[in-house]
C-alpha cells in the first residue's frame, strides 16, 4: 500500500476538518482578537483619565519652582502616558492588522476550498465515467466471449 492510498476515499473527512478549522479561525481566534485590542482600548483610555484627574494643576508658571517631589510625579505621569500610547497601539494592531490578516487569510481558503471541490467533482465525474466505460466494456467483453 502506498501513501495516500488510505486517503482516496477520506475527502469528505478532510473537507470537514479544513471546514471545521476555519470556523474556528474565524470565530475563536477572530473574537480573541477583537476583544484582545477592545481590552487593550479601554485601558489606554483608562491610563489617559487617571493622569488626567492626577496631573499636578499648574498655578506656578514656572516649573523650577515646584518641588522634587511634584516633578518626579509629573516624570510619572508623563511615563505613564507613554505607556497608554503603547497600549493604544497595541488595541490599534490587534483591532485592525491582526484581524485583517485573518480576515485575509479565510477568504484565501475559502477560495483553495471552493477551487478543490470543483476539482473534487470533476475528478470524481471523471471516476464514475471510467466505472461505467469499465462496465459496458466488461459487458461487451463478456457477450462476446459467450458467443464463440
Amino acid at each position: 500500500m502506498n501513501w495516500g492510498d488510505e486517503l482516496w476515499d477520506r475527502y469528505d473527512s478532510v473537507v470537514s476538518q479544513v471546514s471545521q478549522s476555519t470556523r474556528e479561525l474565524d470565530s475563536w481566534y477572530g473574537n480573541f482578537f477583537k476583544e484582545r485590542s477592545k481590552i487593550e482600548n479601554d485601558y489606554a483610555r483608562s491610563l489617559r483619565k487617571l493622569i488626567k484627574t492626577y496631573t499636578p494643576k499648574e498655578k506656578k508658571k514656572n516649573r523650577e519652582d515646584e518641588s522634587t517631589q511634584t516633578s518626579g510625579f509629573r516624570l510619572i505621569l508623563q511615563e505613564l502616558g507613554y505607556q497608554a500610547g503603547q497600549h493604544e497601539l497595541l488595541a490599534d494592531s490587534y483591532g485592525k492588522d491582526c484581524s485583517k490578516a485573518i480576515d485575509d487569510r479565510l477568504k484565501e481558503v475559502k477560495i483553495e476550498m471552493k477551487k478543490n471541490k470543483k476539482e473534487a467533482e470533476s475528478i470524481e465525474k471523471n471516476l464514475n465515467q471510467s466505472y461505467k466505460s469499465l462496465d459496458s466494456t466488461k459487458q461487451k467483453y463478456q457477450k462476446g466471449s459467450f458467443r464463440t
